[in-house]
C-alpha cells in the first residue's frame, strides 16, 4: 500500500470523527476537562526492551490520578450502568475502578483486566496520553491543520529507541492555551469521553466472559495466539453493544471514541503479542462488521487490510525509526514535513526550497509521490534533504556544466543521481541505486 495512500486513509477516518460529532450532545454527563494546560511540559524515556513508554512525571499523574479515578466511576455509573442487562447487573456488582500512576506493562495503553479480578485497570499516564492527543487533534482540526504530525508522532513512540520523549502537546506544538477555545475545548472532550465509555465497556466484557491473560511471551503458539484474539474480540462485542444501547439515551455518545482508539493503537501494537490487547487484522475485521455505523465500518475494514499488509508496516516504521521531532510542528494538510528553519527562497540554481513529483520505477509500473526538497549551494558544492512523507533523506555533490551530479542517502538505501536546470525556477533530472544515475526514478522539481 502506498504510503500517501496509507495517510489519505487515516485524515479520512479523522473526517467521520469530525462528521460524528457535530450533532450536539444532550445531557452528558460531566466528565472533565480534557486537559490541563499547566502540565504540558514534562519528561519522558522509552524502555527498549518491552516498548513500555514513560511519558509524564511522576507530579503529573499524581494531578490527574484521583480527577480521571473520579470521571471513570461517573462513566460506568451514569452511561454504562443504566443499560446493563439484570444479569450484567448483578455479575458487575463489586467491580473495581483502579487508576494507578502506570501500569505493569503496555504504556502508554496500559487499559486491562487483572487476570481473574473483577477489576479494570487504567492508568493515569495512559489516560493523559489519550486525552492529550484529544486535545492535540481537536485543536489541530479546529485550526486547519493536518492530523499526519500526529500520526507521526504515534508511530515515534511505538519505533524510536530514545531516553527521551517529549509530551504530545510539546511535540506537537500545541499552545499552552488551547483550551481556552470552546470548540477545541467541546469536540476533544466528546472524543475523550466516548474513547473512554469503549474502553471501560471492553474492559467490563473481560469481567462478563471470565477471561484469562495469556501466557508469558516465550510459551505463546498457534493455539495461544487464536485463544488470545477471541478474548480481544468478545470483548470488543461487548463493548460496541454496550455503546449500541447508549446511544439509545440519546447522550450524544457515538463511535467517535471506538474510531480514535483503534487509529491510535493501530500504530501503537501491530499484533504486538507482549500486549495485552493485541491488534490484529482479524480483530479490527469483527469489530468493522458489528458497527452500524456504515461509514465508519467501512474504514475500520480499510485499516485492517493496512494491518495485514507487511510493506506498509515497514514503511511506517522506517519513517518513525528516522524521522526528527522538529517535523511535527503543524503543517497545512498536504505539506510535507520539513522543520521550519529548512526553508529558504534563493533565486540561485540547486539553492533554497522547491517542491515536486518523486517518480519511482517498480518493475514494469511507475509510483509518483509528491516531494520537498531543500538545497544549500556553496560554490559547486550542494547539500541537501528531500522529503516524500517517509522521513528525510540526504543529498550531497557537485555542480559539472551546470548539472548536479549528486549521491543520495535514504536510511539504508543509496545511490546517484543528476538534476539540470530548465529556465529560472525548474530542475528535472533521474536517480538511481548504487552507482546508477537512471534506474531508480525521475525527479521534476520547481521552486517554492
Amino acid at each position: 500500500m502506498n504510503i500517501r495512500v496509507l495517510y489519505s486513509l487515516f485524515i479520512t477516518a479523522f473526517i467521520l470523527i469530525i462528521s460524528s460529532c457535530q450533532n450536539p450532545v444532550k445531557n452528558m454527563p460531566t466528565v472533565m476537562p480534557s486537559a490541563d494546560k499547566s502540565t504540558m511540559e514534562n519528561n519522558a524515556s522509552v524502555n527498549e526492551q518491552d516498548k513500555t513508554v514513560k511519558i509524564y512525571d511522576k507530579k503529573t499523574l499524581l494531578n490527574w490520578k484521583e480527577r480521571y479515578s473520579q470521571s471513570n466511576s461517573r462513566i460506568f455509573r451514569q452511561l454504562i450502568k443504566p443499560v446493563l442487562t439484570p444479569n450484567e447487573r448483578n455479575q458487575l456488582t463489586n467491580v473495581q475502578f483502579d487508576v494507578p500512576e502506570l501500569g505493569k506493562f503496555n504504556e502508554p495503553m496500559a487499559f486491562y483486566r487483572p487476570d481473574g479480578k473483577s477489576k479494570v485497570v487504567m492508568s493515569a499516564q495512559s489516560l493523559k496520553f489519550l486525552d492529550d492527543l484529544c486535545t492535540a487533534y481537536a485543536w489541530l482540526h479546529i485550526n486547519g491543520y493536518s492530523p499526519e504530525t500526529l500520526i507521526d508522532y504515534i508511530a515515534m513512540l511505538r519505533y524510536k529507541n530514545l531516553d527521551e520523549f517529549p509530551t504530545p502537546l510539546d511535540a506537537l506544538q500545541i499552545p499552552k492555551d488551547a483550551l481556552e477555545d470552546t470548540k477545541v475545548d467541546n469536540l476533544a472532550l466528546k472524543i475523550f469521553t466516548s474513547a473512554r465509555t469503549f474502553i471501560l465497556a471492553h474492559e467490563l466484557g473481560h469481567i462478563l466472559h471470565n477471561h484469562i491473560g495469556h501466557a508469558p511471551k516465550e510459551k505463546i503458539g498457534e493455539k495461544e495466539k487464536k485463544r488470545i484474539r477471541k478474548q480481544e474480540i468478545e470483548a470488543d462485542q461487548f463493548a460496541l453493544d454496550i455503546l449500541d444501547r447508549i446511544r439509545t439515551l440519546e447522550l450524544g455518545i457515538t463511535p467517535i471514541g471506538t474510531l480514535f482508539f483503534f487509529q491510535i493503537n493501530s500504530h501503537l501494537n501491530w499484533d504486538n503479542h507482549n500486549s495485552t490487547h493485541p491488534l490484529s487484522s482479524e480483530r479490527l475485521q469483527a469489530v468493522a462488521n458489528k458497527e452500524k455505523d456504515t461509514m465508519i465500518s467501512s474504514w475500520l475494514k480499510e485499516l485492517a487490510e493496512l494491518l495485514a499488509d507487511k510493506e506498509s508496516q515497514q514503511s511506517i516504521q522506517l519513517a518513525a525509526q528516522y524521522r526528527d521531532f522538529d517535523t511535527l510542528a503543524p503543517r497545512q494538510r498536504g505539506e510535507l514535513p520539513f522543520a521550519p528553519d529548512r526553508r529558504e527562497n534563493i533565486s540561485q540554481p540547486f539553492q533554497g526550497s522547491y517542491s515536486g513529483n518523486y517518480t519511482r520505477f517498480v518493475f514494469n509500473e511507475s509510483e509518483v509521490l509528491s516531494v520537498e526538497v531543500n538545497f544549500q549551494r556553496n560554490g559547486s558544492k550542494v547539500t541537501g534533504r528531500f522529503n516524500f512523507g517517509l522521513g528525510d533523506g540526504i543529498i550531497s555533490g557537485d555542480i559539472e556544466d551546470k548539472i548536479l551530479y549528486f549521491d543520495w542517502r535514504w536510511y539504508n538505501k543509496e545511490g546517484m543521481g543528476e538534476l539540470k536546470p530548465f529556465g529560472d525556477n525548474q530542475l528535472k533530472g533521474t536517480w538511481g541505486y548504487r552507482s546508477s544515475y537512471d534506474d531508480g526514478g525521475e525527479w521534476e522539481l520547481r521552486r517554492k
